[in-house]
């Protein structure tokens, strides 16, 4: 098997996962239509939660099958729902949009999960933590099928809400440095050559757990902090929960693919090559312009899927999908929203570029972190209420005097989102850089001699022009990553430095043994 492509290989995975992921929807939607609402609920969080503790179970054993017991479960209860299904003998009748939906989930979860070294211990590079991150992601079914259901508002309300709680939790324990997993001796990524999907020429990298992170809790902080407008700016007095459309999920679903995957590989491939090697290409403000802008590009595309998704409505069939809800656009929202698309744009990518531009990465504090977040918010609230407002076709308010209730609840999944963004996706994407310097010695240690060489002098030419403090940092998580490598490994690359520091400059190679003195002289004994 070592030989099968793997695009083959990643196949029965994937058919385990659209299988049970379709079986889990058709139960939960055959609960909801009997108004058996605990069931549904109860549905909804047994596939994440058993997934994941079976995961966490066997995060310390070793040897051949040992990182397949959770897909085992996963069988397992699509069998028990294969079950419950055929009580009830019926499915949900729709059209192909939900199957859609769910083939891409699939495909993601099977790419996010898929085992890469069988015989090594499977929570080495995929941490219990993130695969919890990832098998909760499909909540995004769980709520399809409760706004979907004919329950009664405040029943409908309550289990959303209650989905919610676990969509949150789920991005918010990303932000834990226990995400990111190490280097594993000959881990291969599955796309290229390239070891552990480091490779210092750079090919196309993979290892989601260093990306996966801070795009997840700004994706799901931007859901949040969408549907939560949308519920503070209904009027009535009953909280109404918003409706769902499949097809707007499928458009939102690829502007999830351009901010997480493709941004995050983007960012590593340019990121990696300024972190590591100095790379001229990946400095100055056309670098961050482009990555922002794609930023922005998948946010257009993410935002009008769900308005559409959550308006009921089919993407691109009409212009303002808030007819549905509101037959009389005024014309001049149109406008006033489109004027706060371009505003967000100038706030997120050449505002926001021209701060981060500023800061030196590695080293930033917290409170820099938390600005960049801030600006990045703050662009994206305004876009959310830009597409609200043009897209509703009306100008619209929070209703606190006649809708108590969903003004309470739509400001809640705001502030929630905001917590995501503001809060936990500075940690994670700290967390992420450090995990990328720890990774990266791995991933030089199992070069050629001759790479190895040239990429440790290039690394080492471009720590010794940093600041002392940004140097330090980034010494200091090159040196934890060599204490975790193998003897061999660890030997081979010490060899490697000590050659490559000897062909420094005087100036230069003494600033790099300075901070690597400092740094033995403070580590704890």
């Amino acid at each position: 098997m070592s030989g099968t492509p793997f695009a083959i290989k990643v196949i029965p995975l994937y058919v385990l996962f659209y299988v049970a992921l379709t079986s889990w929807w058709w139960t939960i939607s055959n609960f909801l239509a009997d108004g058996r609402s605990f069931e549904a609920l109860g549905t909804g969080y047994s596939l994440p939660i058993v997934f994941f503790a079976i995961a966490s179970l066997l995060r310390r054993a070793r040897g051949r099958g040992a990182n397949i017991g959770h897909f085992i479960a996963l069988l397992i209860l699509t069998t028990i729902y294969l079950g419950v299904v055929s009580a009830f003998g019926r499915i949900p009748q729709s059209d192909v949009s939900p199957y859609i939906g769910i083939s891409f989930i699939s495909g993601i979860m099977s790419l996010m999960t898929f085992p890469l070294a069988p015989n090594e211990p499977y929570a080495l590079y995929k941490s219990p933590l993130f695969i919890g991150g990832v098998v909760f992601m499909p909540l995004f079914i769980y709520l399809a099928a409760v706004l979907t259901s004919s329950l009664a508002p405040i029943p409908k309300a309550s289990i959303f809400i209650a989905g919610i709680i676990g969509f949150w939790g789920s991005a918010a324990w990303l932000g834990s440095r226990l995400t990111q997993g190490r280097h594993v001796p000959g881990l291969r990524s599955p796309f290229t050559l390239s070891v552990n999907g480091m490779d210092a020429r750079p090919r196309m990298p993979f290892r989601p757990d260093l990306i996966l992170p801070g795009g997840v809790n700004y994706v799901k902080g931007v859901i949040l902090s969408g549907v939560g407008l949308l519920i503070m700016f209904q009027p009535e007095k009953v909280f109404p929960p918003p409706v769902w459309n499949w097809w707007g999920f499928v458009l939102a679903f690829w502007g999830i693919i351009i901010i997480i995957p493709v941004r995050g590989i983007y960012k590593m491939l340019k990121g990696r090559a300024r972190r590591m090697l100095g790379a001229d290409s990946s400095f100055g403000g056309g670098a961050g312009i482009g990555r922002d802008t794609i930023l922005f590009a998948g946010l257009l595309i993410l935002l009008y899927g769900f308005i559409n998704a959550f308006m009921g409505a089919i993407p691109f069939t009409m212009l303002i999908p808030g007819r549905y809800v509101m037959p009389n656009p005024d014309p001049l929202a149109a406008w006033y929203g489109l004027t706060l698309i371009v505003l967000a744009y100038i706030v997120i990518v050449p505002v926001r570029g021209a701060y981060k531009a500023k800061l030196k990465e590695g080293i930033e504090t917290f409170a820099q972190l938390v600005a960049k977040q801030v600006l990045l918010h703050l662009g994206t609230l305004l876009l959310i209420y830009g597409f609200v407002t043009m897209f509703m076709g009306n100008f619209l308010t929070p209703h606190p005097d006649t809708n108590p209730l969903g003004f309470g609840v739509g400001l809640g999944l705001v502030l929630g989102g905001a917590v995501l963004i503001l809060l936990v996706r500075p940690l994670a994407l700290r967390n992420e850089f450090s995990a990328t310097m720890r990774v990266m010695v791995g991933v030089i240690s199992e070069l050629s001699e001759d790479e190895r060489s040239a990429i440790m002098r290039r690394r080492l030419n471009t720590l010794a022009l940093m600041s002392d403090e940004q140097r330090k940092e980034h010494v200091k998580w090159m040196m934890e990553g060599l204490k975790a490598l193998p003897e061999e490994n660890r030997n081979r690359l010490v060899k490697t430095q000590i050659e490559a520091l000897s062909a420094l400059p005087g100036e230069l190679r003494t600033r790099i043994i300075r901070t690597m003195d400092e740094l033995t002289i403070l580590a704890p004994k």
